[in-house]
């Protein structure tokens, strides 16, 4: 492992592991000012052991993220930690709170929004401060060439195409999954929603709206990490795919799981492995040319 691994793995672990602390504490701040629905209250700031150690495990991912993106992310020290931060937040509980939206959710999607924030804050500034501090005390880092990032609007079409395809898959797996029954989107106090034709078309609708603007967004980050992603075409684009569904529906699967919502969490796993790691993947790698 070299030394800018080490030193991101080290500093996630570290960030990681404040951050599940202060997301633990900031869910018992949001519910004592009317956030989240009553069906969560009892479970989220009560999971102690799954908010850290869940802190901890994706502490350590977006770390090694980090320790390749170093270069490519805008500022100095904390600075840089913090807009990375910024970046972690919108990717997973904006970005999946947007589509809780879609079923009514308000307070739900407000409560994770609050306590995301101060999560991915949290860990961003630590992140940056640890990864400076052990660069220039233990693990010191060659100085590497500069990796050269491409024109962001460039990823505004592929991403919107890319994301509109994202949306349509989403539509059925979600079909399918309802028609199964094993699967369901998590609502208050980990309900599961169930399938009524109409709704699923309004929500289909919806949904790849939604995805057809973080598509875009997806897209305009695809610009400047573009060098950083191993191999080419397709296969490129579905290694940023897998990494981006990391960040938000596994991120987000992995708390339903951990707060014992099993279903709710495999169903967000499933609809974002397919429409997201795969087919978001796959169409930009296609239709985006540097």
């Amino acid at each position: 492992m070299d030394n800018s691994l080490k030193n991101g793995s080290i500093a996630g672990l570290v960030a990681g592991f404040i951050a599940g602390v202060v997301y633990t504490i900031c869910a018992n701040i949001a519910i004592s000012i009317g956030l989240f629905s009553l069906g969560w209250h009892p479970i989220i700031p009560n999971a102690y052991v799954a908010n850290i150690s869940l802190g901890i495990i994706f502490g350590v991912i977006c770390g090694v993220f980090y320790s390749k993106a170093n270069r490519v992310i805008p500022g100095k020290g904390i600075l840089k930690g913090a807009y990375y931060g910024i970046i972690l937040l919108l990717l997973s509980w904006v970005q999946t709170g947007t589509f809780g939206l879609i079923y009514g959710i308000y307070l739900d999607v407000a409560g994770h929004i609050f306590t995301g924030f101060f999560k991915w804050i949290t860990y961003g500034l630590l992140l940056g401060f640890f990864y400076e501090f052990f660069s220039s005390r233990y693990y010191p880092i060659k100085k590497e060439p500069r990796i050269r990032t491409y024109d962001i609007k460039g990823g505004i079409l592929p991403g919107a195409v890319a994301g509109f395809a994202d949306g349509v898959v989403a539509a059925i797996v979600n079909a399918i999954a309802f028609v199964v029954g094993l699967f369901g989107p998590p609502v208050a106090g980990g309900a599961l929603v169930l399938l009524r034709f109409d709704f699923w078309i309004s929500q289909s609708g919806s949904s790849i709206l939604i995805n057809v603007i973080w598509g875009i967004v997806i897209g305009m980050i695809f610009t400047q990490v573009y060098n950083l992603i191993p191999s080419k075409g397709i296969k490129k684009g579905l290694y940023y795919g897998l990494i981006i569904v990391v960040i938000s529906s596994f991120h987000t699967a992995a708390h339903y799981i951990g707060w014992g919502i099993v279903l709710g969490g495999l169903w967000t796993f499933v609809v974002g492995f397919f429409s997201t790691a795969i087919t978001l993947g796959i169409v930009l790698g296609a239709l985006y040319k540097k």
